[in-house]
């Protein structure tokens, strides 16, 4: 009966019911209890969010026009925030989908790293599984690791190409693609908690990653799975100017740096994760 009244956009009260005769069924007596109640309907377009639901009056109290009015408000306010929220995200979204063609563009204009995101991707969110971190962290995750490399866009092709050692000054342009990620992504406004991970993933457990030279706890966490993640991708992809390695010759390299490049405890349980068996 709720529902029924819900789907006319008119709020509900207990008088209401009482007056035409209506019966509140087991789940909504549940959800008013045996007191005075308002429902307000959440609705945006004739579309329904949601419901306002006030409950458990003072025994004799009966709801006054005054309050449904304010209620009304109260609900239509709610709606237009819901609404907004709803608007935005779905901005957000685009601007994030956008921005994943631009890597896999980028990505795909060199044979060693088509797909590296993506590969990057599987492998930090099958393992953040594994660690059992949260289903939001995992969110976050996933859109960092699409967006981790972002900032190579701005980097000349020639470099990001290159078949052979770079030159001091070619490596200082590549390594200047965390900041230029930062800064194409800052001012979209896209999910401020990917930021960091954008930022430090080449951050090192011993201070010597850049750019900003973080050590131990100074990295964020995030950012240091995705160091995992990225490096065993790096060493078990071809190169121009060297062989793939096995995936148990990557987790060796991994494991020989526990403590120096990764961090020890979270590089071990990657170890033991096998990321091998993922793809």
């Amino acid at each position: 009966m709720i529902g029924a009244g819900v789907q006319k956009m008119k709020p509900i009260s207990r008088k209401v019911l009482e007056e035409n005769n209506l019966v509140l069924g087991k789940d909504e007596v549940e959800l008013v209890g045996e007191g005075e109640f308002l429902i307000m309907p959440i609705s945006y377009l004739n579309n329904i969010f949601g419901l306002l639901v006030v409950a458990d009056f003072p025994e004799g109290k009966r709801v006054s026009d005054a309050e449904i009015n304010i209620l009304n408000i109260l609900s239509r306010q709610a709606s237009i925030a819901i609404n907004n929220h709803y608007l935005y995200q779905k901005l957000q979204n685009k601007y994030l989908t956008t921005l994943e063609v631009l890597v896999s563009a980028l990505e795909a204009k060199c044979k060693n790293t088509k797909g590296h995101s993506y590969r990057v991707g599987i492998y930090a969110r099958k393992f953040a599984e594994f660690i059992k971190l949260s289903s939001d962290e995992i969110s976050i995750l996933e859109k960092a690791c699409a967006l981790h490399d972002i900032g190579k866009i701005v980097i000349p092709d020639y470099i990001l190409s290159k078949p052979s050692k770079l030159s001091d000054g070619e490596m200082e342009q590549m390594r200047a693609h965390p900041l230029k990620g930062v800064e194409i992504l800052v001012p979209l406004g896209i999910m401020k908690e990917i930021i960091p991970v954008v930022r430090n993933h080449h951050e090192r457990f011993d201070g010597k990653g850049y750019p900003d030279c973080l050590k131990n706890g100074e990295i964020p966490f995030l950012a240091k799975l995705v160091t995992l993640a990225d490096a065993f991708d790096a060493m078990t992809s071809l190169r121009s100017y060297r062989k793939a390695l096995t995936s148990q010759e990557a987790l060796a390299e991994i494991e020989a740096n526990l403590g120096v490049q990764f961090d020890p405890h979270l590089g071990a349980e990657f170890i033991k994760f096998n990321p091998q068996i993922v793809l």
